[in-house]
């Protein structure tokens, strides 16, 4: 039984192996990628990243479940955000919120909490955090959506409605909204 149970855990390690190597090879690409993105008033590709995601989640593996493969690669994503310089994420002060961008950006992202919607806008359009996440308009104390308006927020888009994936749980069914400067918007029900 012992004997049995040491071959399965060498399998599993060979195995863990492979990945490692592969995750190598991977983290020497992400400078290249950099550098091309050096241009952009943007870190961040929400149409890719969402892309890979419903690759993930239509993928088979075996008896693992989806969610948790969509985790592994959240994380992965955030890794790579951080090896390409880390993001600054601004969040508007609520606990569900926090816990919400939390476990989209994962460990990669430096989060800071703030009650002051035009200070969170000035910081993104001025380029000093990579994207903000502000409460649904229901949940807001000023109608932040007549400011993007403003010609000084002309940038700013609604780029992605938190959570994503609808089988990851929520934080008291709170739903949080991501903008940056980047030109993608997806926003899915």
């Amino acid at each position: 039984m012992v004997k049995k149970l040491l071959s399965l855990r060498k399998t599993i390690s060979n195995i863990d192996k492979q990945i490692f190597k592969l995750l190598k090879k991977r983290s020497f690409v992400i400078p290249k990628v950099k550098m091309v993105k050096k241009s952009w008033d943007y870190k961040i590709a929400f149409n890719r990243e969402v892309s890979q995601a419903k690759k993930i989640a239509a993928t088979d593996f075996g008896l693992y479940d989806n969610i948790f493969m969509q985790k592994i690669w959240r994380e992965l994503i955030s890794a790579t955000l951080y090896i390409e310089g880390g993001l600054r994420i601004l969040i508007y002060k609520d606990f569900n919120l926090w816990e919400l961008t939390k476990d989209h950006f994962s460990g990669g992202a430096n989060l800071d909490l703030s009650e002051d919607i035009v200070f969170m806008l000035d910081e993104l359009v001025n380029k000093r955090c990579e994207c903000i996440v502000l409460p649904e308009l229901s949940d807001s104390p000023i109608n932040w959506q007549n400011l993007l308006n403003e010609p000084k927020y002309a940038k700013v888009k609604v780029n992605l409605k938190l959570p994503f994936f609808k089988d990851i749980k929520t934080f008291g069914d709170k739903q949080g909204l991501v903008l940056s400067l980047s030109p993608d918007v997806i926003i899915e029900d």
